[in-house]
């Protein structure tokens, strides 16, 4: 796949299919860094698998988030394999087979960690989401910092997790808290975290979003 292409152009040739709906909800839980994973969900029953599409493009990356740069690269599916579609998040819109789009859906891919693949490189039969909203979202510190989980949105609480730039967690849901400054310039969201029970501010993480990308705690 290419980033930010002409928008809405398939350089394949091959015409933007027509899709239809599922709805229904999933989450996930892990933190990555690099190729190892940190720690993982408990055991719990197998996540719903909402719908399985097949790669269509010559090859598709599978991300540990819904991003090229941000998060590390797990693997790769070729043209006619199939991955397993949980749920979608919105991210870093990139070009592929199907034109250009910001959906990824998270695949099990039989792993607890979860994968991400471009809603542009496979065929899902729309071209709207097909699985439910992902309710925790993959976020990972801005290119080049290194930050904290906290115990309560603000700094001058416990630092319960530090977390190195390339790390991959899940944001559960957010509160508003300390104004801070930060790489993503200045606000008050922060983000409670999948591990530790602690608290990032926004700012320091990629979200794909200027605001809220989940639900309020």
């Amino acid at each position: 796949m290419n980033v930010l292409s002409k928008a809405g152009q398939d350089r394949s040739g091959i015409s933007r299919r027509r899709r239809h709906r599922v709805f229904g909800l999933v989450a996930g839980l892990a933190l990555t860094v690099g190729m190892g994973a940190v720690a993982v969900a408990p055991a719990s029953a197998a996540p719903t698998v909402y719908k399985t599409a097949t790669v269509v493009a010559a090859s598709t990356q599978l991300m540990g988030g819904p991003h090229l740069s941000y998060f590390g690269k797990f693997g790769t599916k070729y043209k006619g394999q199939t991955v397993d579609l949980l749920c979608y998040q919105r991210g870093q819109s990139v070009s592929g087979a199907f034109g250009r789009s910001d959906i990824w859906y998270k695949t099990s891919l039989n792993n607890p960690n979860n994968y991400y693949v471009a809603d542009v490189d496979i065929e899902t039969g729309s071209n709207n989401p097909v699985a439910p909203e992902c309710s925790w979202k993959s976020v990972s510190p801005r290119g080049g910092v290194f930050t904290y989980a906290r115990s309560s949105p603000y700094l001058i609480s416990t630092a319960t997790l530090a977390i190195p730039s390339g790390s991959r967690l899940f944001a559960t849901c957010y509160v508003f808290g300390q104004t801070v400054s930060g790489w993503g310039g200045t606000n008050n969201i922060w983000y409670k975290v999948s591990l530790g029970s602690g608290y990032v501010a926004d700012v320091d993480l990629w979200t794909g979003s200027n605001g809220p990308v989940t639900k309020k705690c």
